[in-house]
Protein backbone atom coordinates (compact mmCIF):
# COMPACT_ATOMS: atom_id res chain seq x y z
CA UNK A 1 0.00 0.00 0.00
CA UNK A 2 2.80 2.40 0.92
CA UNK A 3 4.66 1.65 -2.33
CA UNK A 4 1.48 2.33 -4.37
CA UNK A 5 1.05 5.69 -2.61
CA UNK A 6 4.70 6.60 -3.22
CA UNK A 7 4.36 5.76 -6.92
CA UNK A 8 1.27 8.01 -7.24
CA UNK A 9 3.09 10.79 -5.43
CA UNK A 10 6.17 10.39 -7.62
CA UNK A 11 4.11 10.39 -10.83
CA UNK A 12 2.23 13.51 -9.79
CA UNK A 13 5.50 15.32 -9.10
CA UNK A 14 6.87 14.30 -12.50
CA UNK A 15 3.71 15.00 -14.51
CA UNK A 16 2.56 18.24 -12.88
CA UNK A 17 5.27 20.44 -14.45
CA UNK A 18 4.55 18.81 -17.81
CA UNK A 19 0.85 19.68 -17.61
CA UNK A 20 1.66 23.22 -16.51
CA UNK A 21 4.14 23.67 -19.36
CA UNK A 22 1.70 22.33 -21.94
CA UNK A 23 -1.05 24.64 -20.77
CA UNK A 24 1.04 27.77 -20.56
CA UNK A 25 1.05 30.46 -23.22
CA UNK A 26 4.14 30.63 -25.45
CA UNK A 27 6.34 33.50 -24.34
CA UNK A 28 9.32 34.95 -26.12
CA UNK A 29 12.26 36.78 -24.63
CA UNK A 30 12.20 40.54 -25.21
CA UNK A 31 14.84 41.71 -27.66
CA UNK A 32 18.07 42.82 -26.01
CA UNK A 33 18.75 45.45 -28.66
CA UNK A 34 17.70 46.58 -32.11
CA UNK A 35 19.70 43.91 -33.94
CA UNK A 36 18.28 41.16 -31.74
CA UNK A 37 14.73 42.36 -32.45
CA UNK A 38 15.40 42.45 -36.17
CA UNK A 39 17.03 39.02 -36.18
CA UNK A 40 14.26 37.43 -34.12
CA UNK A 41 11.59 38.91 -36.38
CA UNK A 42 13.31 37.95 -39.64
CA UNK A 43 14.09 34.40 -38.47
CA UNK A 44 10.51 33.93 -37.31
CA UNK A 45 9.10 34.99 -40.68
CA UNK A 46 11.53 32.73 -42.56
CA UNK A 47 10.48 29.81 -40.36
CA UNK A 48 6.78 30.57 -40.72
CA UNK A 49 6.39 31.36 -37.01
CA UNK A 50 4.15 34.39 -37.34
CA UNK A 51 3.09 34.35 -33.68
CA UNK A 52 6.72 34.92 -32.77
CA UNK A 53 7.12 37.54 -35.51
CA UNK A 54 4.06 39.33 -34.14
CA UNK A 55 5.64 39.41 -30.68
CA UNK A 56 8.52 41.50 -32.08
CA UNK A 57 6.23 43.69 -34.21
CA UNK A 58 5.10 47.20 -33.32
CA UNK A 59 1.36 46.81 -32.94
CA UNK A 60 -0.33 49.24 -35.31
CA UNK A 61 -2.90 48.55 -38.01
CA UNK A 62 -0.47 48.90 -40.92
CA UNK A 63 2.14 46.56 -39.44
CA UNK A 64 -0.46 43.99 -38.43
CA UNK A 65 -2.01 44.07 -41.91
CA UNK A 66 1.37 43.64 -43.61
CA UNK A 67 2.38 40.76 -41.33
CA UNK A 68 -0.97 39.06 -41.97
CA UNK A 69 -0.36 39.40 -45.71
CA UNK A 70 3.11 37.83 -45.28
CA UNK A 71 1.58 34.96 -43.32
CA UNK A 72 -1.09 34.30 -45.95
CA UNK A 73 1.53 34.31 -48.70
CA UNK A 74 3.75 31.94 -46.72
CA UNK A 75 0.87 29.50 -46.15
CA UNK A 76 0.33 29.29 -49.91
CA UNK A 77 3.94 28.32 -50.64
CA UNK A 78 4.61 24.68 -51.54
CA UNK A 79 6.34 22.68 -48.80
CA UNK A 80 9.68 22.61 -50.64
CA UNK A 81 9.73 26.43 -50.80
CA UNK A 82 8.89 26.65 -47.08
CA UNK A 83 11.81 24.32 -46.33
CA UNK A 84 14.13 26.53 -48.38
CA UNK A 85 13.06 29.63 -46.45
CA UNK A 86 13.26 27.75 -43.16
CA UNK A 87 16.85 26.69 -43.78
CA UNK A 88 18.01 29.99 -45.26
CA UNK A 89 20.27 32.39 -43.43
CA UNK A 90 20.01 36.15 -43.01
CA UNK A 91 22.46 38.28 -44.97
CA UNK A 92 22.72 41.83 -43.63
CA UNK A 93 23.33 44.35 -46.42
CA UNK A 94 23.46 47.43 -44.19
CA UNK A 95 22.53 48.77 -40.78
CA UNK A 96 21.66 52.44 -40.53
CA UNK A 97 21.25 54.07 -37.13
CA UNK A 98 18.62 56.71 -37.80
CA UNK A 99 18.53 57.89 -34.17
CA UNK A 100 19.29 56.39 -30.75
CA UNK A 101 15.81 54.81 -30.87
CA UNK A 102 15.55 53.88 -34.56
CA UNK A 103 17.63 51.61 -36.75
CA UNK A 104 17.01 50.51 -40.32
CA UNK A 105 18.15 47.02 -41.28
CA UNK A 106 18.54 46.16 -44.96
CA UNK A 107 18.84 42.41 -45.49
CA UNK A 108 18.22 39.48 -47.79
CA UNK A 109 17.94 35.78 -47.11
CA UNK A 110 20.22 33.21 -48.69
CA UNK A 111 17.34 31.52 -50.54
CA UNK A 112 15.70 34.22 -52.66
CA UNK A 113 18.34 36.95 -52.19
CA UNK A 114 15.69 39.69 -52.48
CA UNK A 115 16.59 42.86 -50.56
CA UNK A 116 14.19 43.83 -47.77
CA UNK A 117 14.20 46.65 -45.26
CA UNK A 118 12.74 46.92 -41.78
CA UNK A 119 12.95 49.63 -39.17
CA UNK A 120 13.47 48.68 -35.54
CA UNK A 121 12.27 51.24 -33.01
CA UNK A 122 12.50 51.48 -29.25
CA UNK A 123 9.05 52.04 -27.74
CA UNK A 124 8.54 52.11 -23.98
CA UNK A 125 11.90 50.39 -23.49
CA UNK A 126 11.16 47.58 -26.00
CA UNK A 127 12.78 47.12 -29.40
CA UNK A 128 10.07 46.40 -31.99
CA UNK A 129 9.97 46.00 -35.76
CA UNK A 130 8.14 48.47 -37.93
CA UNK A 131 7.72 47.88 -41.65
CA UNK A 132 9.16 50.66 -43.82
Amino acid sequence: MQQHFNMKYLLSIILLPLFIACGSKQEYAPAENELDAGRQFIEATLQGDFKKANFYLMQDSTNIKLLKHMEESYKNYPEDIKKQYNSSSININSINDLSPNETEINYANSYDKIAHSIKVVKVNGKWLVQFN
